[in-house]
């Protein structure tokens, strides 16, 4: 008998032949082989599924939470005061639809103003009382800041689910035409698409009849944007804040449908101009890209 079945009886009261379970004897091993073997024969948990799963709840996630980014860029130089007259009674629900415009989104809403040959540095409009104190601001004679205006919005680090600049103003007397429509068209490069919309009051003065005729209009394009006059279409912006509030509330299927007959005057789109129609569906579209491919853009 070896010398481990002897070490193994003592201390057995009955001398049985059992053996012990010494910490490092053949029985210890042929336990750990034995653990080894059933580890092994456990189904094995697909890592990458789960991961990819957990990938995409965490990108819808981040999607749904990504605000709406709304700048307000307004003309205060002493023109204004003429023309003002067409957008001040509406002011009021404009600064209401904004804080609602981000439909099921988070808005974050920015003003920059220049006036007396300065630019603002971007200012948080939290509720509608700011957004009105900021229409509000006092006009004062000096040239435009338009280019620096929009560098701030172009700049803005907000990771939006859509970006949407609003300017209100008469003209562009001291900026350049050029270096304007260069500056919209980045604004609309790569991955991110930052919009402008122009909604301009004209004034007999010749600098104002060819920024609300010409360079508005071509600002507005090259950045993928839209244009109107205020005097003429006193409602479109409303009717276009409204219009971003049902897209970013819409399932993705009315999204699609949006898409489909936004074109030709759907509901969403029913009070907005054709031009508007057009702009707004071509949001719609950037939201209706799948999200598990990831976010579609700003």
């Amino acid at each position: 008998m070896s010398d481990f079945f002897k070490n193994g009886s003592q201390g057995n009261d009955k001398g049985s032949q059992t053996p012990a379970r010494l910490p490092n004897g053949p029985f210890s091993s042929l336990a750990s082989i034995t653990a080894a073997k059933r580890n092994t024969e456990q189904p094995a948990t697909n890592t990458s599924s789960l991961g990819a799963l957990a990938d995409a709840k965490r990108k819808i996630a981040a999607h749904r939470l990504r605000p709406f980014l709304v700048y307000f860029i307004l003309d205060l130089t002493a023109s204004r005061s003429e023309t003002r007259a067409a957008m001040q009674s509406y002011e009021k629900q404009i600064a209401k639809l904004v804080m609602e415009s981000g439909g099921k989104h988070p808005v974050q809403c920015k003003g920059v103003y220049f006036r007396g040959g300065y630019c603002s540095s971007p200012r948080l409009l939290e509720n509608p009382q700011a957004v009105e104190n900021f229409f509000n601001e006092r006009p004062e004679s000096g040239g435009t800041q338009i280019t620096e205006a929009l560098q701030h919005y172009k700049n803005d680090p907000t990771d939006a689910v859509l970006s949407l600049a609003i300017m209100i103003g008469d003209t562009a007397d001291s900026d350049d035409g050029n270096i304007l429509i260069k500056l919209a068209q980045s604004l609309q490069s790569g991955k991110v698409a930052r919009p402008v919309v122009i909604a301009h009051e004209q004034t007999d003065d010749t600098y104002s009849r060819g920024f609300c005729q010409t360079l508005a209009p071509a600002i507005a394009k090259a950045s993928g944007g839209h244009s109107f006059g205020l005097s003429e279409q006193p409602t479109e912006l409303i009717a276009l804040l409204d219009g971003y509030k049902q897209i970013l509330n819409a399932t993705p299927e009315e999204l699609k449908e949006a898409v489909k007959t936004g074109a030709s005057g759907g509901n969403i789109f029913a009070k907005l101009s054709p031009r508007g129609r057009e702009f707004l569906v071509s949001q719609a579209s950037r939201l209706s890209v799948p999200l598990l491919s990831g976010p579609s853009g700003t």
